[in-house]
């Protein structure tokens, strides 16, 4: 990813990114490791935990038809993501 990769791909504030989908994926892989590595343990709990939730999902619909055998891990993966979400962006949740 560019150095300036964020900058520009978003129309206004609040909406979503404009993005390749192999560049998402890049840059989740990024922003995974600045939280494991820059982010302290005590910053951002909650918002880590469904960071690295969303990071697990991604791992599993990655694998292709191998993601078959995790099909119930990743519906509790989904179910947890999607609570812990509307919980912390209530707001974004339902005007999205």
């Amino acid at each position: 990813l560019t150095k300036m990769f964020f900058e520009g791909r978003t129309q206004k504030a609040g909406k979503h990114i404009k993005a390749f989908a192999s560049e998402v994926l890049s840059a989740i892989e990024l922003l995974h490791l600045f939280v494991l590595v820059v982010l302290p343990d005590n910053v951002l709990v909650e918002h880590v935990k469904l960071f690295h939730l969303m990071v697990d999902i991604v791992s599993v619909l990655t694998l292709g038809d191998g993601a078959l055998k995790y099909a119930q891990k990743l519906d509790d993966l989904l179910a947890d993501h999607h609570e812990l979400f509307t919980k912390l962006h209530a707001s974004c949740a339902r005007n999205c």
